[in-house]
């Protein structure tokens, strides 16, 4: 799937820089450093977790690594996600290790530059998860902080745990 440069002309303040990848899944949009990108996977087949948490929906095999894949809604503390809404499997890479992200389409990359802050936006982030809540063009954008899952101790133990499960 081809990455669409989306432009937009802002005078709001922008953070410190840097790219961000925009991704839509179920009518919310969210965004994660280009850094952290690595593919696009479609069709995905997708292996439930028992007796997983919430935040992992479930696993994956691409190439012959395991791919834990997240539930991105219930990471900023809203509702579960659908597994029939799984269409495309964004995996991206953190500290080494590969996770997949659900998102039914790509809008492409975006400079930190575009987003409008705002302080009502701030108020309402509720996870450890999140960056922060913006505005582009007047829609709500949710800057996701994926290496941070690395680093919650109580997570940590089941997302690894789901990781290297075999099929």
């Amino acid at each position: 799937m081809a990455m669409i440069d989306v432009n937009s002309d802002h005078n709001a303040p922008a953070p410190s820089g840097g790219d961000w990848y925009l991704y839509f899944h179920q009518e919310v949009f969210y965004a994660f450093r280009y850094e952290l990108f690595s593919e696009l996977k479609q069709s995905v087949h997708l292996t439930p977790v028992p007796g997983s948490i919430e935040l992992v929906l479930g696993v994956m095999n691409v190439d012959d690594d395991i791919l834990t894949v997240l539930n991105i809604p219930k990471l900023i503390g809203c509702c579960s996600a659908s597994l029939a809404a799984l269409q495309l499997v964004i995996v991206a890479e953190v500290e080494g290790q590969k996770i997949g992200i659900p998102a039914t389409h790509v809008v492409g990359k975006v400079n930190e530059s575009e987003f409008r802050f705002e302080s009502s936006d701030l108020k309402t982030t509720r996870s450890s998860f999140v960056h922060q809540l913006v505005c582009r063009e007047n829609q709500p954008v949710t800057l996701l902080a994926l290496d941070k899952i690395l680093h919650n101790e109580v997570e940590k133990e089941v997302f690894n745990g789901a990781l290297f499960l075999e099929l």
